[in-house]
């Protein structure tokens, strides 16, 4: 049996690095594929390209193209060159880290 490295983390449109705490199964992400490609996959990270709605546990994940929501929490930005740092909880909790240039 392999272990996961850490929890999943979603790397959505080069922008936002979301780690879905106490997640280690990538097939409990839930997404259409007219409105997001994942370009890249391995044990503990999803590469995915797009706009639209994610499902994690029940929560909703919208993306556009300056902003990202979980449920009724919106993280917004109008830098293109920023990478946004998030953990998501089942709990619904969000916790932003540090934000860093691409």
């Amino acid at each position: 049996m392999q272990r996961t490295p850490h929890d999943i983390v979603l790397h959505i449109n080069d922008k936002w690095h979301v780690m879905l705490i106490s997640e280690k199964q990538p097939n409990e992400l839930r997404f259409n594929s007219q409105h997001f490609t994942l370009t890249r996959q391995n044990q503990a990270n999803l590469w995915l390209t797009g706009n639209g709605e994610l499902r994690w546990k029940g929560h909703t994940i919208t993306v556009t193209e300056s902003k990202l929501s979980f449920n009724d929490t919106v993280i917004a930005t109008t830098s293109r060159s920023l990478v946004v740092n998030l953990f998501f909880y089942p709990d619904g909790r969000v916790i932003k880290g540090k934000a860093g240039l691409k």
